[in-house]
C-alpha cells in the first residue's frame, strides 16, 4: 500500500499520468510551479 492507501499499480499509473502532463506543458512551453501549504509564494519547479 501507498501513503493514499492504494494499491502499488494504482500508484505507478497516477505517476505515469502526472509525468505525461508536465511533459506536455514543457513540451508546449510551459512552466510549472508549486505552492506549499500556507505558503503564498509560488516556487517553479525545473526537471533535468
Amino acid at each position: 500500500m501507498t501513503l493514499r492507501g492504494e494499491s502499488k499499480t494504482d500508484a505507478i499509473n497516477r505517476a505515469l499520468q502526472m509525468y505525461n502532463l508536465i511533459e506536455q506543458i514543457l513540451q508546449s512551453g510551459g512552466k510549472v510551479y508549486v505552492q506549499e501549504p500556507g505558503q503564498t509564494e509560488l516556487e517553479r519547479v525545473r526537471f533535468f
